[in-house]
């Protein structure tokens, strides 16, 4: 399976969107890469973690998911992969901390 392209998606609309080229820069295989392996390439049973920076505007999107774009060699069909969308909370990112800390320091002392 290779990778063609992602799109970050917010309320289903591009946020950004990566192609080929930019995806190679950005994956990472988690394992071993196989030496003939394109860097936008996933064998069977590979897995792989996909970096990005998506800039957002003043007014955050409700939701935040993804798109992608892939081939199977021998197959004569390109696949459009779509990532359930996620909720996106309007609380400060240092408030998220904090709230994360304070669970965490809890389920220590139970």
């Amino acid at each position: 399976m290779t990778i063609d392209a992602v799109e970050a998606l917010g309320d289903a609309a591009p946020l950004q969107s990566l192609d080929k080229a930019s995806v190679a820069r950005n994956l990472r295989i988690i394992g071993v890469q196989l030496a003939e392996q394109e860097p936008t390439q996933l064998a069977a049973g590979q897995r792989a973690i996909l970096f990005l920076w998506v800039p957002v505007s003043a007014n955050l999107p409700r939701t935040i998911s993804h798109r992608v774009r892939l081939h199977i060699a021998g197959v004569p069909r390109t696949y459009l992969i779509d990532g359930q969308a996620i909720a996106v909370t309007q609380r400060p990112a240092c408030a998220a901390a904090a709230a994360s800390r304070r669970s965490v320091g809890r389920s220590k002392r139970a």
